[in-house]
């Protein structure tokens, strides 16, 4: 499960307790932090200039 925007720093707390417990690890968000480049860094392993899913914006030369 993957709860986008979720900082590891708010596991801390005592509402969190269940989420916490079940941890596995914790993971560093890639740069730019959109969903789109960390979903595409999770789903292929590679790093944004690896596999080039930068953020939002697409080209469709037919527009």
């Amino acid at each position: 499960v993957l709860f986008d925007g979720l900082g590891d720093g708010q596991l801390h707390h005592p509402a969190a307790a269940a989420l916490a417990a079940s941890r596995r690890a914790a993971i560093d968000a890639p740069f730019p932090t959109t969903t789109t480049v960390s979903l595409a860094t999770i789903a292929t392993g590679r790093s944004p200039a690896e596999h080039g899913l930068l953020g939002y914006q697409l080209w469709i030369p037919e527009t």
